[in-house]
């Protein structure tokens, strides 16, 4: 029996040093192996950990990491209706770890996260978990390291890439846009082909010597010009929307909140591995996963040998 689920598609931006390196000229020193080192993010009475992390090909045959993001937690239930049909109080707790699944494109650096079930973890929560496993990776990893092995600080940025008609949807409810924030940072290789951001993300941010920075449009009006802007910069620019609904709420909107759901199958009945070859399968085609560049290629081949030693053999 196939199960419909809705995945999201993000741009998996890590650069590393002062110089700015891209994550796969580290990959083996420092990002597959904080990615599988078991690193827990604790929040409150929650736990979010990697699991079955390991290396796959899509149909190109180009290497993707694979993977789970599980949120291990306890569900506290104090009532409950019996077998009559009246409420009853109960005090019973329940251990839960549902989970998302997620392909990383080493390519092209896109992400796809599909959540296996309700509550299971989110864009933000995925975001929020690689920042602190890369970071308590490189911490401990430090603590004994040599001052010329030490690894240097990364730069996070899992952005959600929106398309003109998820931005569209969410502006329909909206009747006016406060504010317009976009936020740049050091890109790993790619390529603004608009040229509509190079001046902010590469040029000024390195004159003035910034890792990052934002510029603030107040009051746009163009709605259809917004969802322009943000679709091109495909996932390259953090962007937040501080808006007033019909209702006359008040809202700050983030790119998690306006990125894309695509709809996908995925048999029930199949295992996780199958479940992962389903993802990239139906994911594959979606013009969004095959975008990519001549500074992706250089990266990418490069580093190929750093990627083939972690792949399973079959």
């Amino acid at each position: 029996m196939k199960e419909k689920k809705q995945a999201q598609i993000a741009n998996f931006n890590v650069v590393i040093g002062d110089d700015e390196k891209p994550m796969l000229d580290y990959f083996d020193t420092y990002i597959f192996p904080a990615l599988t080192s078991d690193i827990t993010r604790k929040e409150t009475d929650t736990e979010y950990l990697l699991k079955e992390v390991e290396i796959a090909t899509d149909k190109r045959n180009e290497y993707v990491v694979v993977g789970k993001i599980v949120k291990k937690t306890e569900l506290e239930i104090k009532s409950d209706i019996d077998y009559a049909g009246k409420l009853i109080e109960k005090d019973e707790k329940h251990s839960s770890a549902p989970y998302s699944t997620f392909v990383i494109y080493l390519k092209n650096h896109r992400v796809v996260l599909v959540p296996n079930q309700k509550g299971s973890p989110s864009l933000a929560s995925f975001r929020a978990t690689i920042y602190y496993i890369l970071f308590e990776y490189r911490r401990r990893y430090n603590e004994n390291a040599k001052e010329c092995d030490k690894l240097p600080v990364p730069e996070v940025k899992i952005v959600g890439i929106p398309s003109v008609r998820s931005i569209g949807e969410i502006l329909d409810g909206v009747q006016k846009v406060n504010e317009l924030v976009l936020r740049f940072y050091p890109l790993n290789g790619d390529i603004d082909f608009s040229g509509m951001f190079e001046t902010l993300t590469t040029d000024l941010r390195k004159t003035v010597g910034a890792k990052k920075g934002e510029t603030i449009l107040k009051s746009p009006k163009n709605t259809q010009g917004i969802a322009k802007i943000l679709s091109d910069a495909n996932g390259t620019i953090e962007p937040i929307l501080k808006v007033t609904t019909k209702e006359k709420a008040k809202l700050t909107l983030r790119d998690y909140q306006i990125t894309e759901r695509y709809d996908i199958e995925v048999d029930v009945k199949d295992g996780l591995k199958d479940e992962n070859k389903t993802i990239i399968k139906e994911t594959d085609g979606l013009k969004v996963i095959e975008y990519s560049n001549s500074q992706h290629e250089e990266i990418y081949e490069r580093n190929k040998g750093k990627i083939i030693k972690f792949r399973p053999r079959v």
